[in-house]
Protein backbone atom coordinates (compact mmCIF):
# COMPACT_ATOMS: atom_id res chain seq x y z
CA UNK A 1 0.00 0.00 0.00
CA UNK A 2 2.98 2.32 0.61
CA UNK A 3 4.07 1.73 -3.00
CA UNK A 4 0.61 2.74 -4.25
CA UNK A 5 0.72 5.88 -2.12
CA UNK A 6 4.17 6.77 -3.47
CA UNK A 7 3.01 6.25 -7.06
CA UNK A 8 -0.03 8.43 -6.37
CA UNK A 9 2.09 11.26 -4.98
CA UNK A 10 4.60 11.09 -7.84
CA UNK A 11 1.88 11.03 -10.47
CA UNK A 12 0.14 13.95 -8.78
CA UNK A 13 3.33 15.99 -8.86
CA UNK A 14 3.90 15.22 -12.54
CA UNK A 15 0.33 16.05 -13.46
CA UNK A 16 0.33 19.33 -11.57
CA UNK A 17 3.63 20.39 -13.14
CA UNK A 18 2.16 19.88 -16.62
CA UNK A 19 -1.16 21.58 -15.98
CA UNK A 20 -2.46 24.91 -17.27
CA UNK A 21 -1.60 28.18 -15.47
CA UNK A 22 -2.90 28.40 -11.93
CA UNK A 23 -5.55 30.99 -12.77
CA UNK A 24 -7.15 28.55 -15.28
CA UNK A 25 -7.33 25.51 -13.00
CA UNK A 26 -7.58 25.11 -9.26
CA UNK A 27 -7.18 21.70 -7.58
CA UNK A 28 -10.22 20.71 -5.55
CA UNK A 29 -11.57 17.86 -3.48
CA UNK A 30 -14.87 16.59 -2.16
CA UNK A 31 -16.12 14.13 0.44
CA UNK A 32 -18.52 11.36 -0.61
CA UNK A 33 -20.54 9.04 1.58
CA UNK A 34 -23.16 6.32 1.30
CA UNK A 35 -25.03 4.37 3.96
CA UNK A 36 -27.63 1.67 3.49
CA UNK A 37 -29.11 -1.14 5.52
CA UNK A 38 -32.37 -2.74 6.64
CA UNK A 39 -34.71 -3.84 9.27
CA UNK A 40 -35.31 -7.45 8.23
CA UNK A 41 -37.48 -10.33 9.42
CA UNK A 42 -36.95 -13.92 8.26
CA UNK A 43 -40.47 -15.21 7.61
CA UNK A 44 -39.41 -18.63 6.37
CA UNK A 45 -36.15 -20.58 6.15
CA UNK A 46 -34.87 -24.11 5.69
CA UNK A 47 -32.81 -25.42 8.61
CA UNK A 48 -30.90 -27.91 6.46
CA UNK A 49 -29.85 -25.80 3.48
CA UNK A 50 -26.22 -25.38 4.53
CA UNK A 51 -25.90 -29.09 5.25
CA UNK A 52 -27.49 -29.75 1.89
CA UNK A 53 -24.81 -27.67 0.22
CA UNK A 54 -22.20 -30.13 1.39
CA UNK A 55 -24.23 -33.07 0.05
CA UNK A 56 -24.25 -31.61 -3.44
CA UNK A 57 -20.64 -30.39 -3.23
CA UNK A 58 -21.21 -26.68 -3.82
CA UNK A 59 -17.50 -25.89 -3.73
CA UNK A 60 -17.70 -22.80 -5.95
CA UNK A 61 -20.43 -20.84 -4.21
CA UNK A 62 -22.30 -20.21 -1.00
CA UNK A 63 -25.21 -22.55 -0.40
CA UNK A 64 -27.72 -19.75 -0.08
CA UNK A 65 -27.87 -15.97 -0.43
CA UNK A 66 -30.51 -15.85 2.33
CA UNK A 67 -28.98 -17.96 5.07
CA UNK A 68 -30.36 -16.77 8.40
CA UNK A 69 -32.74 -18.93 10.50
CA UNK A 70 -36.51 -18.49 10.66
CA UNK A 71 -37.78 -15.63 12.87
CA UNK A 72 -34.36 -13.98 12.97
CA UNK A 73 -34.81 -10.21 12.76
CA UNK A 74 -33.03 -6.97 13.46
CA UNK A 75 -31.49 -3.78 12.14
CA UNK A 76 -28.26 -3.96 10.16
CA UNK A 77 -25.87 -1.85 8.12
CA UNK A 78 -24.96 -3.44 4.81
CA UNK A 79 -22.75 -0.52 3.80
CA UNK A 80 -21.42 2.60 5.49
CA UNK A 81 -18.56 4.35 3.74
CA UNK A 82 -16.82 7.67 3.47
CA UNK A 83 -14.46 8.68 0.71
CA UNK A 84 -12.45 11.58 -0.61
CA UNK A 85 -12.02 12.49 -4.27
CA UNK A 86 -9.22 14.92 -5.16
CA UNK A 87 -8.83 16.46 -8.61
CA UNK A 88 -5.17 17.50 -8.73
CA UNK A 89 -5.14 18.40 -12.42
CA UNK A 90 -7.58 18.31 -15.33
CA UNK A 91 -6.24 14.87 -16.23
CA UNK A 92 -5.61 13.45 -12.74
CA UNK A 93 -8.03 12.39 -10.00
CA UNK A 94 -7.18 10.37 -6.86
CA UNK A 95 -9.70 8.43 -4.77
CA UNK A 96 -9.62 6.90 -1.30
CA UNK A 97 -12.53 5.30 0.55
CA UNK A 98 -13.05 3.29 3.73
CA UNK A 99 -16.11 1.17 4.39
CA UNK A 100 -17.79 -0.90 7.08
CA UNK A 101 -20.47 -3.56 6.75
CA UNK A 102 -21.96 -6.43 8.73
CA UNK A 103 -19.15 -8.77 7.62
CA UNK A 104 -16.18 -6.52 8.44
CA UNK A 105 -15.69 -7.28 12.13
CA UNK A 106 -12.83 -6.57 14.49
CA UNK A 107 -11.43 -9.23 16.84
CA UNK A 108 -13.92 -8.14 19.54
CA UNK A 109 -16.87 -8.66 17.18
CA UNK A 110 -17.57 -4.97 16.62
CA UNK A 111 -18.09 -3.51 13.14
CA UNK A 112 -14.78 -2.39 11.66
CA UNK A 113 -13.74 -0.20 8.72
CA UNK A 114 -11.52 -1.50 5.94
CA UNK A 115 -9.89 0.10 2.88
CA UNK A 116 -12.35 -0.08 -0.04
CA UNK A 117 -10.74 2.20 -2.66
CA UNK A 118 -7.23 3.63 -3.05
CA UNK A 119 -6.42 4.46 -6.65
CA UNK A 120 -5.81 7.23 -9.14
CA UNK A 121 -7.23 7.90 -12.59
CA UNK A 122 -4.72 9.51 -14.95
CA UNK A 123 -5.64 10.79 -18.39
CA UNK A 124 -2.73 9.53 -20.49
CA UNK A 125 -4.35 10.56 -23.76
CA UNK A 126 -7.44 12.46 -24.86
CA UNK A 127 -9.70 9.39 -24.64
CA UNK A 128 -7.80 6.95 -22.40
CA UNK A 129 -7.28 6.77 -18.63
CA UNK A 130 -4.82 4.74 -16.59
CA UNK A 131 -6.12 3.39 -13.25
CA UNK A 132 -3.62 2.30 -10.60
CA UNK A 133 -4.39 0.85 -7.18
CA UNK A 134 -7.27 -0.77 -5.32
CA UNK A 135 -10.12 0.01 -7.71
CA UNK A 136 -13.58 -1.08 -8.85
CA UNK A 137 -13.76 -3.98 -11.25
CA UNK A 138 -16.33 -3.42 -14.01
CA UNK A 139 -18.32 -6.64 -14.41
CA UNK A 140 -21.42 -4.97 -12.97
CA UNK A 141 -20.57 -1.26 -13.20
CA UNK A 142 -23.08 -0.80 -16.01
CA UNK A 143 -25.73 -2.73 -14.07
CA UNK A 144 -25.37 -0.42 -11.06
CA UNK A 145 -25.28 2.76 -13.17
CA UNK A 146 -28.38 1.97 -15.22
CA UNK A 147 -30.54 0.01 -12.76
CA UNK A 148 -29.42 1.73 -9.57
CA UNK A 149 -30.47 -0.98 -7.10
CA UNK A 150 -27.19 -1.74 -5.33
CA UNK A 151 -28.67 -0.56 -2.02
CA UNK A 152 -31.35 -3.24 -2.39
CA UNK A 153 -28.96 -6.11 -3.10
CA UNK A 154 -25.62 -6.93 -4.70
CA UNK A 155 -25.68 -7.74 -8.43
CA UNK A 156 -25.94 -11.47 -9.11
CA UNK A 157 -22.25 -11.94 -9.93
CA UNK A 158 -21.23 -10.26 -6.68
CA UNK A 159 -23.95 -11.93 -4.61
CA UNK A 160 -22.73 -15.40 -5.62
CA UNK A 161 -19.05 -14.52 -5.30
CA UNK A 162 -18.18 -14.96 -8.98
CA UNK A 163 -16.61 -11.49 -9.35
CA UNK A 164 -15.38 -9.17 -6.63
CA UNK A 165 -16.40 -5.52 -6.75
CA UNK A 166 -12.82 -4.40 -5.96
CA UNK A 167 -9.30 -5.61 -6.77
CA UNK A 168 -5.72 -4.34 -6.71
CA UNK A 169 -3.95 -3.79 -10.02
CA UNK A 170 -3.59 -1.73 -13.18
CA UNK A 171 -6.44 -0.74 -15.49
CA UNK A 172 -6.88 1.07 -18.80
CA UNK A 173 -10.26 2.52 -19.74
CA UNK A 174 -11.47 4.81 -22.46
CA UNK A 175 -13.28 5.09 -25.76
CA UNK A 176 -12.37 4.72 -29.44
CA UNK A 177 -12.33 8.35 -30.56
CA UNK A 178 -14.01 11.63 -29.62
CA UNK A 179 -17.33 10.82 -31.28
CA UNK A 180 -17.31 7.10 -30.56
CA UNK A 181 -20.05 5.38 -28.54
CA UNK A 182 -17.83 2.32 -28.05
CA UNK A 183 -15.95 2.18 -24.74
CA UNK A 184 -13.37 -0.34 -23.55
CA UNK A 185 -11.89 -1.48 -20.25
CA UNK A 186 -8.86 -3.67 -19.48
CA UNK A 187 -7.67 -4.64 -16.01
CA UNK A 188 -5.07 -6.98 -14.50
CA UNK A 189 -5.22 -7.68 -10.74
CA UNK A 190 -4.18 -9.96 -7.88
CA UNK A 191 -7.66 -11.55 -7.67
CA UNK A 192 -7.51 -10.96 -3.91
CA UNK A 193 -10.31 -8.37 -3.63
CA UNK A 194 -9.54 -5.96 -0.75
CA UNK A 195 -7.33 -8.53 1.02
CA UNK A 196 -3.53 -8.75 0.78
CA UNK A 197 -2.26 -10.94 -2.05
CA UNK A 198 -2.00 -14.60 -0.94
CA UNK A 199 -0.61 -16.33 -4.06
CA UNK A 200 0.71 -15.77 -7.59
CA UNK A 201 -2.73 -15.93 -9.24
CA UNK A 202 -3.57 -13.09 -11.61
CA UNK A 203 -6.91 -12.14 -13.16
CA UNK A 204 -7.32 -10.37 -16.49
CA UNK A 205 -10.59 -8.50 -17.17
CA UNK A 206 -11.88 -6.95 -20.38
CA UNK A 207 -15.12 -5.53 -21.75
CA UNK A 208 -16.63 -3.53 -24.57
CA UNK A 209 -19.55 -1.21 -23.92
CA UNK A 210 -21.62 0.29 -26.73
CA UNK A 211 -23.93 3.20 -25.89
CA UNK A 212 -26.88 3.79 -28.21
CA UNK A 213 -28.39 7.25 -28.50
CA UNK A 214 -31.87 6.23 -27.29
CA UNK A 215 -30.76 5.21 -23.79
CA UNK A 216 -29.88 1.61 -24.64
CA UNK A 217 -26.52 0.23 -23.55
CA UNK A 218 -24.96 -3.16 -24.24
CA UNK A 219 -21.81 -4.63 -22.72
CA UNK A 220 -19.89 -7.80 -23.52
CA UNK A 221 -17.54 -9.01 -20.80
CA UNK A 222 -14.88 -11.64 -20.16
CA UNK A 223 -12.27 -12.39 -17.52
CA UNK A 224 -9.60 -15.08 -17.14
CA UNK A 225 -8.06 -16.29 -13.89
CA UNK A 226 -4.60 -17.85 -14.19
CA UNK A 227 -4.38 -20.02 -11.08
CA UNK A 228 -1.22 -21.28 -9.43
CA UNK A 229 -1.13 -25.07 -9.72
CA UNK A 230 1.23 -27.96 -9.09
CA UNK A 231 2.28 -30.19 -11.95
CA UNK A 232 0.73 -29.69 -15.39
CA UNK A 233 -2.95 -29.66 -14.44
CA UNK A 234 -4.74 -26.58 -15.74
CA UNK A 235 -7.03 -25.20 -13.01
CA UNK A 236 -7.66 -21.81 -14.62
CA UNK A 237 -11.11 -20.21 -14.72
CA UNK A 238 -12.95 -18.29 -17.43
CA UNK A 239 -16.06 -16.08 -17.17
CA UNK A 240 -17.91 -14.41 -20.03
CA UNK A 241 -21.30 -12.78 -20.53
CA UNK A 242 -23.30 -9.71 -21.46
CA UNK A 243 -25.50 -6.93 -20.07
CA UNK A 244 -28.27 -5.17 -21.98
CA UNK A 245 -30.02 -2.21 -20.37
CA UNK A 246 -32.32 0.70 -21.11
CA UNK A 247 -32.57 3.86 -19.02
CA UNK A 248 -35.16 6.61 -19.34
CA UNK A 249 -36.10 9.52 -17.09
CA UNK A 250 -38.37 7.50 -14.75
CA UNK A 251 -37.70 3.94 -15.86
CA UNK A 252 -34.79 1.53 -16.23
CA UNK A 253 -34.62 -2.18 -17.03
CA UNK A 254 -32.01 -4.72 -17.97
CA UNK A 255 -31.05 -8.33 -18.50
CA UNK A 256 -27.71 -10.07 -18.14
CA UNK A 257 -26.31 -13.57 -18.49
CA UNK A 258 -22.92 -15.12 -17.70
CA UNK A 259 -21.16 -18.44 -18.21
CA UNK A 260 -18.37 -19.63 -15.86
CA UNK A 261 -15.91 -22.39 -16.79
CA UNK A 262 -13.71 -24.13 -14.19
CA UNK A 263 -10.94 -26.18 -15.80
CA UNK A 264 -10.33 -29.60 -14.22
CA UNK A 265 -12.42 -28.71 -11.19
CA UNK A 266 -14.73 -31.75 -10.94
CA UNK A 267 -13.60 -35.27 -10.05
CA UNK A 268 -15.82 -37.94 -11.64
CA UNK A 269 -16.65 -41.39 -10.25
CA UNK A 270 -13.46 -42.87 -11.69
CA UNK A 271 -11.33 -40.13 -10.11
CA UNK A 272 -10.58 -38.31 -13.36
CA UNK A 273 -10.68 -34.52 -13.38
CA UNK A 274 -13.19 -32.88 -15.72
CA UNK A 275 -14.15 -29.31 -16.58
CA UNK A 276 -17.11 -27.89 -14.67
CA UNK A 277 -19.30 -24.97 -15.72
CA UNK A 278 -22.10 -22.84 -14.36
CA UNK A 279 -24.51 -20.17 -15.57
CA UNK A 280 -26.18 -17.17 -14.00
CA UNK A 281 -28.87 -14.89 -15.44
CA UNK A 282 -30.72 -11.90 -14.07
CA UNK A 283 -33.49 -9.47 -15.09
CA UNK A 284 -34.32 -6.14 -13.44
CA UNK A 285 -36.80 -3.31 -13.52
CA UNK A 286 -36.76 -0.05 -11.57
CA UNK A 287 -39.14 2.86 -12.03
CA UNK A 288 -41.00 5.81 -10.52
CA UNK A 289 -44.72 6.49 -10.37
CA UNK A 290 -43.86 10.12 -9.61
CA UNK A 291 -41.10 12.08 -7.89
CA UNK A 292 -41.89 10.52 -4.50
CA UNK A 293 -42.85 6.88 -5.14
CA UNK A 294 -41.56 4.05 -7.26
CA UNK A 295 -41.23 0.29 -7.67
CA UNK A 296 -38.57 -2.35 -8.29
CA UNK A 297 -38.33 -6.03 -9.22
CA UNK A 298 -35.54 -8.49 -9.91
CA UNK A 299 -35.19 -12.16 -10.79
CA UNK A 300 -31.98 -14.27 -10.74
CA UNK A 301 -31.43 -17.83 -11.93
CA UNK A 302 -28.25 -19.56 -10.81
CA UNK A 303 -26.89 -23.01 -11.61
CA UNK A 304 -23.34 -23.19 -10.23
CA UNK A 305 -22.43 -26.60 -11.67
CA UNK A 306 -23.37 -28.70 -14.68
CA UNK A 307 -21.91 -31.73 -12.90
CA UNK A 308 -24.16 -31.82 -9.84
CA UNK A 309 -27.89 -31.79 -9.17
CA UNK A 310 -29.83 -30.11 -6.41
CA UNK A 311 -27.87 -26.86 -6.53
CA UNK A 312 -30.00 -24.57 -8.73
CA UNK A 313 -31.27 -21.33 -7.20
CA UNK A 314 -34.07 -18.87 -7.99
CA UNK A 315 -33.88 -15.46 -6.35
CA UNK A 316 -36.65 -12.83 -6.45
CA UNK A 317 -36.93 -9.29 -5.06
CA UNK A 318 -40.13 -7.20 -5.16
CA UNK A 319 -40.50 -3.80 -3.57
CA UNK A 320 -41.71 -0.21 -3.50
CA UNK A 321 -39.61 2.93 -3.07
CA UNK A 322 -40.19 6.25 -1.35
CA UNK A 323 -37.95 9.30 -1.89
CA UNK A 324 -38.40 11.87 0.91
CA UNK A 325 -35.32 13.68 -0.49
CA UNK A 326 -33.47 13.30 -3.81
CA UNK A 327 -30.59 11.35 -2.21
CA UNK A 328 -32.60 9.42 0.39
CA UNK A 329 -34.60 6.25 -0.24
CA UNK A 330 -36.86 4.05 1.87
CA UNK A 331 -37.98 0.73 0.42
CA UNK A 332 -40.31 -1.93 1.82
CA UNK A 333 -39.35 -5.10 -0.07
CA UNK A 334 -39.46 -8.88 0.00
CA UNK A 335 -36.66 -11.31 -0.93
CA UNK A 336 -37.42 -14.93 -1.83
CA UNK A 337 -34.89 -17.66 -2.61
CA UNK A 338 -35.93 -21.16 -3.72
CA UNK A 339 -33.77 -24.27 -3.99
CA UNK A 340 -33.82 -27.24 -6.32
CA UNK A 341 -35.06 -30.52 -4.93
CA UNK A 342 -32.71 -33.48 -4.68
CA UNK A 343 -33.50 -37.18 -4.55
CA UNK A 344 -33.12 -37.08 -0.76
CA UNK A 345 -34.28 -33.61 0.25
CA UNK A 346 -36.81 -30.89 -0.66
CA UNK A 347 -35.58 -27.59 0.79
CA UNK A 348 -38.05 -24.98 1.97
CA UNK A 349 -37.73 -21.50 0.41
CA UNK A 350 -36.19 -18.59 2.29
CA UNK A 351 -38.43 -15.50 2.60
CA UNK A 352 -37.31 -12.19 4.08
CA UNK A 353 -39.40 -9.06 4.64
CA UNK A 354 -37.35 -5.87 4.83
CA UNK A 355 -37.52 -2.10 5.15
CA UNK A 356 -34.37 -0.83 3.44
CA UNK A 357 -32.90 2.64 3.98
CA UNK A 358 -30.32 4.35 1.77
CA UNK A 359 -28.72 7.76 1.60
CA UNK A 360 -25.94 9.10 -0.66
CA UNK A 361 -24.14 12.43 -0.49
CA UNK A 362 -21.52 13.50 -3.03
Amino acid sequence: MRIILLITLLASALAISAQQPADEFKPSGKVTTQVFGDYYYVLKADTGINTLSQKVALTNTNAAALNKPKDMNGFRFRRANIGYEYTAAPNFVAYVKVEADELSLASDGKTSFYLKDAYFKWGISENSYLYVGLQPTFAFDLNEQMIGLRYIEKPALDLRGLVSSRDLGFGLRGKFGDESNLNYSLLITNNSSTKPVANKDKRLYGNLDYKLTNGIDIMVYADYLAKTTTGTTNKNEFLTGFFLGIKKEKFSAGVEGFYKLYHNDFKNSSGKLEDESGIIASAFINGKFNNSYGYLARYDYYNPSNKTSGDKRNFVILGLTYFPLPNVTLSPNVQVETYEKTNVYSPLPSIWARITFNWVFK
